[in-house]
């Protein structure tokens, strides 16, 4: 089973028309649009999580995962808002490795050495850094390697998974999203985030929280990237998805 993770950020909202029950993570002010697009493409949702404020992808990603892991522990396909790729072919191939526990990044060739872009280095498929915010130098130097990726800022890997992983390097994110979740309130087809909670969880992207920190390390979690040469763009830099 593969449950789609929809981040919905400043940027403006997710491309609801050809994802199938996602999990939504959003503010309150894109509520009400959400869920007329949801109408409109005749879909439902496996849940709505208003967050009070934002906390960056990381704390979202985390509240979905606390959120999913009731759902039967599914690999969860995250996409923050204002991305939009065409990765039909290579969904199956992150499937595959996140079904067996790996945390699996999406990357696309480097149009240019931007400072504002996520860079993976990787062997084959297997991860050997990831560098969240480089500097001029080291843009320069993937982007002339040949051998670097731009992170699309899609995820693929089990909730369970995103649980351990935030837990044993942030566990200040994981605690205070639990937490949050947990004193959350139901409000119609709404899980509303406890804010006083949530208050607490520092803002966080994913990339800074987990993936700079176990890429290419010596672990028992495997860091993957799948390649997507064509049908991607990302809308803004990365620094405004943090």
């Amino acid at each position: 089973m593969i449950q789609q993770v929809i981040l919905c950020g400043r940027s403006g909202q997710a491309l609801l028309h050809h994802i199938v029950e996602p999990i939504i993570v959003c503010g309150e002010s894109q509520r009400a649009s959400l869920v007329e697009q949801l109408l409109r493409a005749g879909g439902a949702s496996k849940g709505i999580l208003i967050e009070p404020r934002r906390r960056g992808t990381a704390a979202a990603l985390t509240l979905a995962a606390v959120h999913a892991v009731t759902l039967d522990d599914p690999v969860l396909l995250v996409i923050p808002s204002g991305v939009v790729a065409d990765f039909k072919d290579a969904l199956e191939r992150a499937a595959v490795l996140a079904g067996r526990g790996a945390l699996v990044a999406f990357g696309v060739p480097p149009a240019a050495p931007l400072t504002g872009r996520a860079y993976i280095r990787a062997r084959a498929e297997y991860i050997d850094a990831f560098v969240a915010q480089p500097d001029a130098a080291t843009a320069r130097a993937y982007f002339d390697a040949g051998d670097g990726l731009w992170s699309t800022g899609i995820f693929a890997l089990r909730a369970s998974v995103w649980i351990d992983v935030i837990g044993s390097l942030r566990p200040d994110i994981f605690k205070a999203c639990e937490r949050a979740y947990r004193k959350g309130s139901r409000d119609g087809a709404f899980l509303r985030v406890d804010a006083a909670a949530f208050a607490a969880c520092p803002a966080q992207s994913v990339e800074c929280a987990v993936m700079e920190k176990i890429a290419g390390e010596l672990s028992t979690l495997e860091t993957m990237v799948v390649r997507l040469d064509a049908g991607w763009s990302g809308v803004g830099r990365y620094a405004d998805a943090a």
